[in-house]
């Protein structure tokens, strides 16, 4: 029992430490990939006043990273056969952390 325990332990560990680097992966990719964060804004008495300033800070963070983006840039300089290489690969950064997660749960599940 105490082997079967510490099996389980060992797994969830490893589940953990791979969530923990891919999401460093995401977090680091996430500007070349035109994922903004949601701004912060000071809390503001109006809801709607909050909103505006949201929409504000969006556009402004946008214009700042359009040029790190790499996907628009391939899309406007590329061969055809780049430019489904480059979508091809923002669809598997963003599938990436979900499949590790699944197959985590998998193994987890085999184990109980």
């Amino acid at each position: 029992k105490q082997w079967y325990q510490r099996r389980v332990a060992i797994t969830a560990g490893i589940g953990q430490v791979m969530s923990e680097e891919e999401i460093m992966d995401l977090l680091q990719a996430s500007p070349f990939l035109g994922i903004m964060p949601k701004p912060v804004v000071k809390n503001e008495e109006n809801e709607e006043t909050r909103e505006k300033k949201v929409v504000e800070k969006t556009k402004m963070m946008e214009a700042h990273y359009s040029s790190l983006v790499l996907i628009s840039q391939i899309e406007k300089t590329g061969t055809p056969e780049q430019v489904d290489i480059a979508r091809d690969s923002l669809q598997l950064a963003r599938e990436r952390l979900c499949k590790n997660l699944s197959i985590l749960s998998y193994v987890l599940e085999k184990l109980r």
